[in-house]
């Protein structure tokens, strides 16, 4: 495995969250990863996390809090920018993060880059300093009546940035 032309470590990261959890900063691969109603996914600085399918399914919460020195990266596998092994820039789209109508997602200084959908919201987002880069079909797609708070984000190259579909 190689990050950045050099070789490097990774932990695997798949399965259902049934207990808080925190994960430390580095490296991970996944191919899918539930968050539990009533359980909360803690994510810190400086973790990046390669989905080489799947995504994030938030029936309950992600607390993703990064830096400005430490960003939280979630990306696909074959992101060129964090993953030098196939040489394929971007050509597998990871699901995103997906909400359910209890999930919540908080996140500073996170970047979400080739997603389908980067963001899919169904309940309360606080989304403040983030990046949504290439995401194949939108950046931030909102489907509650709940408004979410999004400030202070970089759009770019999205096939759409940001979709209500209450106003379909």
């Amino acid at each position: 495995q190689f990050v950045g032309r050099k070789r490097v470590s990774y932990v695997r990261l798949n399965g259902t969250v049934t207990s808080n959890i925190t994960i430390p900063k580095g490296i991970y691969l996944s191919a899918g990863i539930t968050v539990q109603e009533g359980k909360t996914l803690t994510v810190n600085p400086g973790v990046v996390i390669l989905f080489s399918s799947g995504g994030l399914a938030l029936s309950g919460t992600l607390d993703a809090y990064g830096t400005e020195e430490e960003k939280i990266i979630f990306t696909s596998e074959y992101d060129d920018i964090y993953w030098d092994v196939t040489g394929l820039k971007g050509t597998s789209y990871w699901n995103g993060i997906s909400m359910q109508s209890t999930g919540e997602y908080n996140a500073n200084y996170n970047v979400l880059r080739y997603a389908k959908n980067a963001v899919v919201i169904r309940n309360i987002a606080n989304i403040y300093n983030s990046d949504f880069i290439n995401s194949r079909d939108y950046a931030v797609y909102v489907d509650s009546v709940v408004v979410p708070v999004i400030n202070y984000c970089m759009f770019n190259n999205n096939a759409i940035a940001v979709h209500n579909s209450w106003e379909d």
